[in-house]
């Protein structure tokens, strides 16, 4: 009888042994399933990160090749006489509409005509020429040769100015 009781003691050992054993796998199956679980969470956050910066970066291409369609409705516009005939009056209208219509869809998506040409600032200027100005303290902006744009408060194109000495 005394063997079957150290029979026992030993199944039970090895029992518990196999029970430990089980356990640990158990807890490192948990781990590596947080750990899994983690990292696809990390995954998803990141190319949820990367696809927003892909769309700005498309969206700031095209508005950036648009801008210069803006630009020939603006030349053309200037030159619009303003003693034109009937006819030549109506398509300028029409060519001024087209003009609103694709400057309104620019600002729904975020671009902005830049509004400050006082001082050159590198940020947001390029400087095209510098003259000599009695009127103008020098690094003060005395003409704009292309209009700049802002894509959600980021410089889109630098506005290109002529500077004073």
């Amino acid at each position: 009888m005394e063997r079957a009781e150290g029979t026992e003691k030993r199944d039970d050992n090895g029992l518990q042994d196999q029970l430990d054993q089980c356990r640990q796998e158990v807890e490192e199956w948990r781990e590596r399933y947080a750990r899994a679980g983690a990292d696809l969470e990390n995954y998803r956050k990141r190319a949820a990160k990367d696809m927003a910066v892909c769309t700005v970066l498309a969206q700031s291409r095209l508005f950036g090749e648009l801008l210069p369609i803006v630009d020939n409705f603006d030349r053309a516009l200037a030159q619009e006489a303003d003693g034109a005939p009937g006819e030549l009056r109506a398509w300028c209208d029409g060519v001024r509409m087209i003009r609103e219509s694709l400057a309104k869809l620019l600002q729904s998506h975020g671009v902005k005509e830049m509004d400050t040409y006082e001082i050159f600032d590198p940020c947001y200027h390029e400087a095209v020429a510098q003259v000599e100005s009695d009127e103008h303290e020098s690094g003060a902006i005395v003409e704009v040769v292309q209009k700049g744009y802002l894509f959600d408060g980021n410089v889109l194109r630098p506005a290109q100015v002529t500077v004073a000495k």
